[in-house]
This record gives C-alpha cells, sequence and structure tokens, in this order.
C-alpha cells in the first residue's frame, strides 16, 4: 500500500515575487523620472535655438533691406509677447541696454519681426532683450535671455563674441546641461 502525500496547492504569489515585481517597477520609475528632465531641457534649448535662428534672420533681412544699416531698437505690441520687431526707427535705443519698448517701431519705419516660442517679451525692467552696441565680452546671457549684440560676429566656437565687424549683428543665448548653462552664439 501506497501512502500518496497530496499537498494542497496554494495560488497566489509568494512575497519574493512581489518584491521583484515592485524593484522592476522602482527601476522603470527611476528611469523616467531621470529622462523626463533632460527631454524637457532638450526642448527648450532647441526652442531657445530656433528663437535665437529667427532673431537672426530678422536681423539679416533688416540689414539687407536698409542698405547694410544696423538697427537701432527693439520693440514690441503689448498685445503680442512673442514677436520682436527689429527698428530703424523707434524701439529701445541701441547701446541703451534696456528693456523692449512696449510699443512698436515708429510707423512707416523699416522693420523686421521674428515670432518667438520659448522667449516672451517683457517690457519694463524686467525685459529679457537686449540690443548692446559693440560691448565686448558680453556674457549676460542666462536661459531666459536674449542678447543682441551690433558690430560684431561670434568667434570660432560661437559660444561668445569674435572679433569687431561693424557689418555684422551675432545673437548670443544660454543653452541649459546637466551642470548650468552656456553661451551660445548665432551669426546674422
Amino acid at each position: 500500500m501506497s501512502s500518496f502525500i497530496s499537498r494542497k496547492q496554494e495560488k497566489g504569489f509568494t512575497i519574493i515575487e512581489v518584491m521583484i515585481v515592485l524593484a522592476i517597477a522602482g527601476l522603470i520609475m527611476l528611469i523616467v523620472f531621470l529622462a523626463v528632465p533632460a527631454l524637457q531641457r532638450t526642448a527648450r534649448n532647441t526652442q531657445r535655438k530656433d528663437d535665437s535662428s529667427a532673431i537672426a534672420a530678422a536681423l539679416a533681412n533688416f540689414i539687407d533691406n536698409n542698405g547694410g544699416s544696423m538697427p537701432v531698437g527693439l520693440a514690441v505690441d503689448a498685445a503680442d509677447s512673442s514677436s520682436l520687431d527689429i527698428c530703424a526707427a523707434g524701439g529701445a535705443l541701441a547701446g541703451s541696454g534696456g528693456p523692449v519698448a512696449a510699443t512698436r517701431c515708429t510707423a512707416g519705419a523699416n522693420y523686421e519681426t521674428a515670432k518667438l516660442g520659448y522667449y516672451s517679451i517683457y517690457t519694463g525692467a524686467a525685459s529679457n532683450f537686449t540690443l548692446d552696441n559693440a560691448v565686448a565680452g558680453a556674457s549676460e546671457t542666462s536661459d531666459t535671455a536674449i542678447i543682441i549684440d551690433l558690430g560684431y560676429s561670434c568667434n570660432p566656437t560661437n559660444t561668445g563674441l569674435g572679433t569687431a565687424n561693424p557689418r555684422t549683428a551675432v545673437v548670443l543665448y544660454a543653452t541649459e546641461n546637466a551642470t548650468g548653462t552656456s553661451a551660445q552664439c548665432v551669426e546674422q
């Protein structure tokens, strides 16, 4: 007579199986939480670069359309904070380092407009656009500011101002990286 020992089969998960599943889920969440800020930073940097390129293109168009003359001001319509005008008259005066004027360029004057995506144009002291006039070594860029510098070219690495050149203008901006920001330069 053989005796069979029957074992009752239990259904469910063991504690070890549950711990393994939770560890895997935790690793996946960790990877996602680490990747999302980097993706957001990359998206902001791409939009900053696009905005700076739009401003550089508007500068180039302005200079071409005005016989090589540099702009004298920046302006924005108070109702449209995503559009920057580069002016022949009106706006903030070149070299002022001041804020963008709260009105459009002088009526009838030549101007070019750059549509922006990342940057909003604030009027008053909190302006994030500056029109400098030959400020050598300008390093006032931050991840929320742009400097348009007249009369200079970019340096060979496109990370700052280069040599004086009365026929060109540059757009200085900063991009974010894992350790802070780094300056970038776009020449018109």
